[in-house]
């Protein structure tokens, strides 16, 4: 399985009442880039451990501050590395837009009205070890494979 870790911050912020506490990543499972969202496949978990079905297979994790009063909030999602996530030609990944409110999506910006961000897990092993995948593009996510089926992270 896969770990990947979204992160958000605002270090200007006096309360966190102004903005993160509220903050959710709506997420889905994509063969490529761009293409239709995917349910996730069996054996999936997050942190915080609830997440919503948001329906059209999409889901809805809450962000949680990484400790008490930090600025930094994120949200993990572990992933077994099959269906859509494995991908046709091993291009599959995770899709997902930040939204900080009911009526509000946060995309990345591509000059066209936006699009969904994407963190590809072509690439990443199978085999059940161990190994850190760190991404150079701006605002892109780390992933870190594990090999068990149970939550690799507690909060």
């Amino acid at each position: 399985s896969v770990v990947i870790c979204i992160a958000a911050a605002c270090p200007g912020l006096e309360t966190d009442e102004e903005g993160l506490s509220k903050l959710k990543v709506h997420w889905g499972c994509s063969e490529h880039a761009g293409w239709a969202w995917q349910p996730p496949p069996a054996g999936w978990h997050t942190a915080p451990a609830v997440s919503c079905d948001a329906g059209q297979c999409a889901w809805e994790t809450r962000f949680k501050p990484v400790s008490p009063n930090d600025p930094v909030h994120m949200a993990l999602l572990q992933l077994p590395l099959e269906g859509a996530l494995a991908g046709d030609g091993g291009s599959g990944g995770i899709s997902f837009v930040l939204k900080p409110d009911h009526d509000h999506w946060l995309r990345q910006e591509n000059g066209n009205g936006g699009t969904d961000f994407f963190f590809s897990t072509a690439g990443l092993p199978d085999s059940g070890g161990t190994s850190t995948v760190a991404s150079t593009a701006t605002m892109a996510p780390q992933a870190v494979e594990f090999g068990a089926n149970e939550p690799a992270f507690s909060w």
